[in-house]
């Protein structure tokens, strides 16, 4: 059966699960794992990879960076597997954009085949969440994290089976 392994950031959980519910949907294993916990050697027994990033003035965080600079051991070995991106900011105008194009860029580097996102959202899905000062969160977006999930895992059924 396929595999889809999505990493995320510990702020972008809630949306992962949302994603792995989207891929189980469709009939495809999938694992969340917060990017801490993911060693980049797991890439290679996925058919499917999905990052989520909260975003950072524009940017993916620290912790997705020295993850993807650790992919480099892994440059040839990713070619052909299908990758989506989601992220998460904290306001409108976030920089959730770039920062699903700077996920998107390390997968097309290593040779992956990215789903983008006809409708809304384009390059990958997307949340603005914002925290208050005890830690209660408010979401006043969420642009198709489980949509991302179903894409993804169709797209994996057609190459892989």
């Amino acid at each position: 059966m396929s595999y889809v392994l999505i990493i995320y950031d510990t702020v972008t959980e809630r949306m992962a699960m949302m994603v792995k519910e989207g891929v189980e949907e469709e009939g495809v294993d999938a694992e969340a794992k917060p990017v801490s916990e993911t060693h980049p050697e797991e890439l290679l027994k996925a058919d499917g990879i999905i990052l989520g990033s909260m975003s950072r003035l524009g940017n993916i965080s620290a912790p997705m960076k020295r993850f993807l600079d650790d992919t480099v051991d892994f440059q040839g070995s990713l070619n052909g597997k299908v990758g989506g991106v989601f992220s998460s900011s904290s306001h409108v105008g976030g920089g959730n954009e770039t920062t699903n194009l700077n996920l998107l860029q390390a997968m097309l580097i290593h040779g992956m085949i990215v789903k983008g996102m006809v409708e809304e959202d384009h390059y990958g899905a997307l949340s603005v969440e914002m925290v208050d000062e005890e830690g209660r969160s408010t979401v006043l977006y969420d642009g198709s994290s489980k949509r991302l999930g179903k894409e993804v895992a169709q797209l994996v059924k057609k190459l892989v089976g």
